[in-house]
């Protein structure tokens, strides 16, 4: 009986040494370099497993390490990663460098750049992201309501039509009230339909007397920065086709075609006034509506386009153009001939 828990205890033994020589128990703490706080919540594992923990509240940790671990790694949000070589070593505490750094918007102003912390004038900034979102095809409508104190207002539905933009408002009575529009540093002058909004970068509206003070008197409304993309060296071609249609919500009515149905349709209301309003009877009324149709009263066009042979009506009875007549008429010195008839 002796014999087999002595054989049982040096088994034991054994197997307690063989897990004592697979995984060690490592602790530590860990700190912030600069002001020596403990930091909760620091990841702390063996690079290349899953074998990790996490840091106490008062920055402490305790790891069961592998045989075989190499290296330990502390990882936290806005911290340096640190590997620590593992050699054996019972306790590793790590002070961890911060990584945090300040980002500041970058803005376009009159003298080139200057960073949004810095700027003492009154800006705002449309990227191209957010311009792309737009779907316009023109670059000014792309500031509706994107920036405030800009108003822009649509005169129409044309596609490519530039919209008014005003700037806090309309600051003069009788001179202009647009906006300078600088595109990479130079005014621009012409149409901006002709400007692609798949090349803008970004759109910067200045709106006071600090940002526009380079442009002077040019730039009382406001001044639209446009920056462009630059090319990347490599020759890329990009399509980009928006289409629209417009269509009338009421027909279209019946027009006259030709100056022979316009002659006759005047012919015709001069004529039923004579008949209807004078009382006269339908051979007054015809020899009336005749002298009356090309003169400038009673309805008259004051004009007659056809020659008519002399003795002979322009407008018969029946109503129609005297066949005789021919387009065109005479000053007494020239023939004119009419267009489009």
């Amino acid at each position: 009986m002796k014999k087999v828990l002595l054989a049982l205890s040096f088994l034991m033994v054994l197997g307690l040494g063989s897990v004592l020589a697979q995984a060690q128990t490592i602790t530590g703490t860990v700190t912030g370099s600069e002001d020596g706080m403990p930091i909760p919540g620091v990841s702390v594992f063996v690079k290349g497993t899953t074998v990790g923990t996490v840091t106490q509240v008062d920055g402490t940790y305790s790891l069961n390490v592998p045989q075989d671990a190499e290296t330990i790694v502390f990882s936290f949000i806005g911290m340096q990663t640190q590997e620590v070589i593992y050699e054996g070593q019972s306790t590793i505490n790590v002070g961890m460098v911060d990584e945090s750094f300040a980002m500041d918007e970058v803005i376009v102003v009159a003298y080139g750049t200057s960073t949004k912390g810095s700027f003492t004038g009154s800006a705002a900034e449309v990227d191209a992201e957010k311009i792309e979102k737009r779907q316009v095809s023109n670059v000014s409508q792309a500031l509706s309501g994107a920036v405030a104190g800009v108003q822009v207002l649509s005169n129409n539905g044309q596609p490519g039509s530039e919209a008014t933009v005003r700037v806090r408002g309309v600051g003069s009575i009788n001179a202009g009230t647009d906006p300078l529009y600088v595109v990479d540093g130079i005014p621009f002058d012409g149409d901006l339909s002709s400007i692609n909004t798949s090349d803008i970068k970004s759109m910067t509206v200045l709106k006071d007397a600090a940002s526009t003070a380079l442009y002077g008197a040019r730039g009382a409304n406001g001044i639209i920065m446009i920056t462009t993309k630059e090319g990347s060296g490599k020759a890329k071609v990009n399509l980009n086709v928006k289409y629209g249609f417009n269509s009338r919500a009421v027909e279209n009515y019946d027009v006259l075609t030709s100056s022979k149905n316009y002659m006759e349709t005047a012919y015709r209301a001069i004529y039923n006034a004579g008949i209807y309003n004078l009382g006269y009877s339908p051979v007054d009324a015809n020899i009336y509506a005749n002298s009356t149709i090309t003169s400038e009263t009673e309805g008259g066009l004051g004009y007659n386009v056809f020659t008519v042979p002399d003795g002979e009506l322009l407008i018969g009875a029946n109503g129609k153009l005297n066949p005789h007549a021919t387009l065109g008429y005479s000053d007494g010195e020239y023939f004119y001939t009419p267009d489009d008839c």
